[in-house]
């Protein structure tokens, strides 16, 4: 683990485990998790799982989730924990660990929720059928939600706290089942919510793009899959 990953393309050390899979049988990329946030931290993932994978491909870890304890190093909150958990699962890494506290948020209630909501998501959708799609959504804000999807059959929304994306849904005439996550309590919440006084619809309808908005505020998961019924 060399603590310049969190440098992404400016790291001068972390490039040593690109080529060499010899010696670096797979890759702990922990310290992305530190000093990054929001939409930095996403792509400086991404350009490190692509580096990763270019040439020699191998299991991408996070030993280290930072996240707590506010730490000059760059920690962050609770709530940057939660994040970077799920933009790393999303994103492609092969695994993904809370730091002990207090860094991290080893397993307080905000880690076991987290878990939890990602087994409920794997119940539904693998996400080693899925990979980072975020051409297929658009916000007018930053950091709202990340897409890893297989175009047109399965696709995975997370929203870090409420919001509304466009997905692009264009491609198929297909109609989508939703399943919605919650990331704070790790339950599945039935589809009855309401949102803005009007009743959520369980079914999205594909070839065009649709609006997508989270139940509430909070971390929210969707697994959008297509009904073959």
């Amino acid at each position: 683990m060399f603590d310049d990953a969190y440098q992404g393309e400016e790291a001068k050390n972390t490039p040593l485990i690109f080529s060499d899979p010899e010696h670096y049988m797979f890759a702990d990329i922990s310290q992305v998790n530190s000093r990054n946030y929001d939409e930095t931290h996403w792509e400086r993932l991404q350009w490190l799982l692509g580096k990763v994978n270019s040439e020699y491909p191998r299991p991408s870890n996070h030993t280290k989730i930072y996240g707590s304890g506010y730490k000059g190093f760059g920690t962050g909150g609770p709530e940057d924990g939660v994040e970077r958990f799920w933009r790393n699962i999303i994103g492609g890494s092969a695994s993904s660990r809370f730091h002990r506290p207090d860094a991290g948020n080893g397993l307080n209630d905000l880690a076991k929720a987290s878990i939890s909501a990602a087994r409920l998501l794997e119940d539904t959708i693998k996400f080693w059928d899925v990979e980072p799609a975020m051409s297929l959504i658009s916000s007018d804000d930053s950091n709202v939600a990340y897409l890893a999807a297989q175009p047109g059959e399965k696709h995975v929304v997370y929203f870090t706290n409420g919001g509304s994306v466009q997905l692009d849904l264009s491609d198929t005439e297909a109609t989508f089942d939703i399943h919605w996550i919650s990331v704070s309590m790790g339950i599945q919440v039935q589809t009855a919510a309401k949102l803005n006084h009007r009743p959520m619809d369980p079914v999205l309808r594909g070839g065009t793009v649709v609006d997508l908005s989270a139940p509430y505020k909070g971390g929210w998961v969707a697994a959008i899959v297509r009904n073959f019924t």
